[in-house]
C-alpha cells in the first residue's frame, strides 16, 4: 500500500552547481519517520503472500527472503541525500524485484524530484515510479484473497479468523482501485517534492540576494574608505601646502633682512674710522622690528602647520570620523573674512596681489560649493606663490545666485617656474593656451585635484600657460543654495 512520502525538509542553504542539483538536506526525524512507515509497509507484502505457500516450499522461501529484504531495504533512505537518483533506481529494482510495497521507491522518486532539477531527471523519474508502482499494486491486487493487502480492504467483516475471506467485487474494480490510489499517492509525491526544491531554490537565491549584497557593500565600502583616503589626501595637500609654503617664503625674507642687519652692524664696528660713513641706527630698528614681525609670523604659520598635521594624523586614526571632519566650516568655507585672510597672509608673506572682488550673498551659497571656491583660491594664490615667486599675481573673484561663482587667478611665470602642476587635466583645446610639454603631476592633488573636485558638484576647472607665459587657473561653479540638496564632496 502507498502512505507518507517524504515529510517536511530542512533546507540547507548552499550553491546549487552546473549539474543541477538542489541543496535540501533531510532532518533526522523525518529520516526515522520514512523509515518506520518503509519497513512496516515492505513486510506486509511478503508476510501476506506466504499465507498462499506451504511451508518449505520454493514460494515460501521466496516470500520468506523478500521479508528479510523488506527488513534491510529502507537502509537507503538515509543515503538519498547525497544519492537521490542513486537510491531511486536501487528502490525501484527492489519493488520489481521481491513482493516489496511501491513506498520506498515513491519516497525516493520525491527526495529524486527534490534535489535535481534537471527535466531531463523529471521525466524518466516519474514515468518510472509510475510503472513500478503500478507493477506492485497490481501484483499485490492478483493474489489469492488471504496473500493481498488490496482484497482484504474490499472483504466482508470476519469474525471468526478462520473463516474463508469473501471479497465483495471482482478484481476489475480492485485493480481500478489500485491504479487511482497509486496514481494519486505519485502525484502528491511529485507536489511534495515540487515544494521541498522551490523552498530550496529560494533559499539558494536568497543566499546569492544576500551575497550579492554583501559584496555590494564591501565594495560601496572600499569605495568610500578610498574616497575618504582622497579626501584626507587633498585635505592635507591643502592645509600643510599652504601653511608650509608661507613658512617657507617668510623664512627666506628672515634669512635677507638678518643678512642686511649683519652687514650694518660689521658697518658698526667700522664706525671709528672718520672715512665710514655713521651707522644708521634707525635702519637697524626697522630692520629688527621686521625680523620680528616675520619670526612671529613663522610662529603663528607653524603653529597653524601643527595642528593641521594634528588634524590629518585624526583623521588618519578614526576614519569613521573623517568625513564629519572634512565638512565645510567657517574657516574653509567662502567667507569675506576667510578670504580677507587668505589674501592678507599672501601680502604678509611679500606676494604682489591685484584684486576685483564683486561677491553676493555668500551666506546663502551651498557649503560644498563654497569649500570648493576657497579652495580653488587658496590653491591658485598657493601654486604662485611657490612657482612665480615675486611675480603680481590677479585675482578676480564674482559669486551671486544669478552669475554663479567664477575664479580668475593669473601670474607670470618665472623663467618657466610655475609649469610643473600643468598636467593633462588642463585645457589643452583654448587657441589662446597653448599647453607646454611637462611631466604630469602624478599625486592626484594640487590643479588635478581641483580640477575633480569642480567636476564632482557640476563645474569645471581650467588651467594653463597661455603664449605669453601667463599661467591661468579658471574655476567656474554652479550657485547652490544652502537650502538645496547637500552636493556629495568629492
Amino acid at each position: 500500500m502507498t502512505g507518507p512520502a517524504s515529510g517536511h525538509e530542512r533546507i540547507v542553504p548552499q550553491r546549487d552547481g552546473e549539474s543541477g542539483e538542489v541543496p535540501v538536506h533531510t532532518k533526522w526525524l523525518c529520516t526515522i519517520t520514512m523509515m518506520v512507515f518503509g519497513l512496516l509497509l515492505d513486510i506486509v507484502q511478503p508476510a501476506m503472500q506466504t499465507n498462499q505457500y506451504s511451508q518449505g516450499t520454493v514460494g515460501f522461501n521466496w516470500c520468506i527472503f523478500s521479508f528479510l529484504v523488506g527488513l534491510v531495504a529502507i537502509i537507503i533512505i538515509p543515503y538519498r541525500s547525497k544519492y537521490p537518483e542513486q537510491m531511486f533506481w536501487v528502490a525501484c529494482l527492489l519493488v520489481v524485484i521481491f513482493p516489496l510495497d511501491s513506498l520506498l521507491a515513491i519516497m525516493m522518486f520525491t527526495s529524486t524530484l527534490a534535489r535535481r532539477n534537471q527535466r531531463a531527471v523529471a521525466i524518466r523519474s516519474t514515468i518510472m515510479v509510475t510503472a513500478v508502482s503500478l507493477w506492485s499494486q497490481l501484483r499485490d491486487a492478483r493474489q489469492a484473497p488471504n496473500a493481498s493487502v488490496w482484497k482484504i480492504f474490499f472483504s466482508e467483516p470476519r469474525d471468526d479468523k478462520e473463516a474463508p475471506i469473501i471479497v465483495t467485487t471482482n478484481q476489475t474494480t480492485i485493480n481500478w482501485a489500485a491504479t487511482i490510489v497509486t496514481l494519486s499517492a505519485i502525484a502528491v509525491a511529485t507536489l511534495i517534492g515540487l515544494y521541498i526544491r522551490s523552498r530550496a531554490s529560494l533559499d539558494v537565491a536568497n543566499l546569492k540576494t544576500d551575497e550579492t549584497q554583501n559584496h555590494a557593500a564591501t565594495l560601496e565600502n572600499a569605495l568610500s574608505s578610498k574616497q575618504v583616503s582622497e579626501a584626507i589626501a587633498a585635505e592635507a595637500h591643502d592645509t600643510l601646502a599652504h601653511s608650509l609654503t608661507l613658512i617657507s617664503l617668510n623664512a627666506n625674507v628672515v634669512v635677507i633682512q638678518a643678512e642686511q642687519l649683519r652687514r650694518q652692524m660689521e658697518a658698526g664696528d667700522a664706525q671709528r674710522n672718520p672715512d665710514r660713513p655713521a651707522v644708521d641706527y634707525d635702519n637697524i630698528r626697522d630692520t629688527a622690528a621686521s625680523i620680528h614681525e616675520k619670526a612671529t609670523d613663522i610662529q603663528r604659520q607653524a603653529k597653524n602647520a601643527l595642528n593641521d598635521a594634528h588634524s590629518i594624523i585624526g583623521m588618519l586614526k578614526n576614519p569613521r570620523t573623517a568625513l564629519q571632519a572634512l565638512a565645510p566650516n567657517d574657516e574653509t568655507s567662502m567667507t569675506r573674512e576667510s578670504l580677507e585672510g587668505l589674501i592678507n597672509d599672501a601680502k604678509a608673506s611679500g606676494m604682489k596681489i591685484a584684486t576685483w572682488i564683486d561677491i553676493h550673498q555668500l551666506s546663502e551659497l551651498n557649503p560644498t560649493i563654497s569649500k570648493v571656491a576657497y579652495r580653488a583660491v587658496q590653491e591658485g594664490l598657493t601654486n604662485a606663490r611657490r612657482h612665480a615667486p615675486g611675480q603680481e599675481v590677479s585675482l578676480e573673484l564674482t559669486a551671486a545666485p544669478q552669475l554663479g561663482v567664477h575664479i580668475h587667478i593669473s601670474n607670470e611665470t618665472a623663467g618657466g617656474h610655475g609649469l610643473a602642476e600643468v598636467s593633462q587635466g588642463g585645457r589643452t583645446d583654448a587657441t589662446n593656451w597653448p599647453m607646454q610639454e611637462q611631466q604630469p603631476d602624478t599625486g592626484g592633488n594640487g590643479l588635478p585635484g581641483l580640477k575633480e573636485r569642480a567636476r564632482a558638484v557640476g563645474g569645471k576647472c581650467e588651467y594653463g600657460v597661455d603664449s605669453r607665459r601667463h599661467f591661468t587657473l579658471e574655476m567656474s561653479l554652479p550657485w547652490l543654495s544652502n537650502t538645496a540638496e547637500p552636493v556629495k564632496p568629492s
